[in-house]
């Protein structure tokens, strides 16, 4: 999720990462990651910014990473 707001954050679609200062977990090893095309990537851009209005994802990402509802806050 942080990883996710931080792109957000580059592409200047939110201010802020409300997932700043949170611990991440323990991750195992990964062997299956294919990193996006820059094409994937503008695809995922457009997407996101057609589909979802800033308001929405604000309201998303507070209601995922509010400490009374986050065990890891």
């Amino acid at each position: 999720m942080k990883a996710i707001l931080s792109e957000l954050m580059q592409w200047d679609i939110i201010e802020n990462n409300p997932a700043n200062g949170i611990k991440s977990l323990k991750v195992g090893e990964i062997t299956a990651f294919t990193p996006a095309t820059d094409d994937e990537v503008k695809l995922i851009k457009e997407k996101i910014t057609s589909d979802l209005s800033i308001n929405t994802l604000t309201y998303c990402s507070d209601r995922c990473l509010s400490s009374s509802e986050n065990p890891i806050a």
